[in-house]
């Protein structure tokens, strides 16, 4: 498996970057990431072209590549504007490929966006793109069985689904070895983020099911929230061999810099990862 670092890590709550584009991709060649989830708080549709291929040199340079993408800032939001973008899916293919990613994430809210869904795949398709999406909450992949069955229904090979942990966690949904093997024909991605959901959590956050949650941040490796050793035996089993993905914020007054090279400590420790060619040893 490969690790890699997401934008998230160094954006504000409404998605815009607290570090430059150069000072976020350093950090993370030179903690030893494969690469780097692109986020439009780094570049995206509203970028100029030159200023993405731009950006990609530069990631050249660094030896990262980009390992999904994230071409808007409502996909992410998951927002009613988010699934707008499968509608027409060009411009955001056209970032996918500015920057050698064969992944593209999108915003699924109801059933009704199925066929455009599966019109956005078969345009990926002629461009040799997938498009993902992540377990995420107030969408159609709130659930396991939900997400499973938006995959079948899609019905295309360039579709598939990315797990993610927290909003499954928060959703009521297991997150461990028996749901990783049940997912195993439909992934092609993971995000890891921790989590704590508890009745004194400090934070709410609204879900379809079960509404409205208690919750608090956690670090990677904190006592009594999501078994990341767990997860990553079971990825093993499964036989994944893909890209995983740090998608965690700082927590309280964690630097960016702590979080994520504490993040690639800890999962580094734990899981079976190959070491990046020319990464700091």
């Amino acid at each position: 498996m490969e690790i890699s670092l997401s934008a998230m890590v160094m954006e504000s709550p409404d998605k815009m970057g607290r570090l430059t584009n150069e000072e976020f991709i350093k950090m993370a060649a030179d903690i030893g990431y494969h690469g780097i989830c692109m986020r439009a708080s780094l570049a995206g549709t509203q970028t100029p072209r030159e200023n993405r291929l731009e950006l990609k040199r530069d990631l050249d340079k660094l030896g990262l590549k980009s390992t999904m993408v994230t071409a808007d800032f409502d996909v992410p939001l998951n927002n009613e504007r988010g699934p707008l973008a499968m509608r027409d899916i060009g411009p955001h293919l056209d970032v996918a490929e500015d920057f050698d990613a064969r992944l593209l994430r999108v915003c699924i809210k109801s059933w009704s966006d199925v066929k455009w869904v599966q019109r956005a795949a078969d345009e990926a398709l002629e461009r040799g793109i997938t498009l993902t999406h992540m377990a995420h909450g107030q969408s159609m992949f709130e659930t396991v069985d939900g997400s499973i069955e938006y995959v079948k229904r899609v019905n295309r090979r360039n579709f598939a689904l990315t797990y993610e942990t927290t909003n499954w966690v928060w959703c009521l949904q297991d997150v461990g070895r028996e749901t990783i093997k049940r997912i195993a024909p439909y992934l092609c991605y993971v995000y890891l983020k921790n989590t704590k959901m508890w009745d004194g959590g400090s934070k709410r956050s609204l879900r379809w099911y079960p509404g409205w949650v208690n919750l608090d941040d956690a670090v990677f490796g904190e006592p009594d929230t999501i078994d990341f050793v767990e997860i990553l035996g079971a990825m093993e089993e499964i036989g994944y061999d893909g890209v995983v993905t740090v998608h965690q914020s700082p927590v309280g007054d964690e630097t960016i810099e702590h979080c994520a090279q504490h993040c690639y400590d800890y999962l580094t420790e734990i899981g079976n990862f190959t070491p990046r060619a020319g990464a700091p040893a």
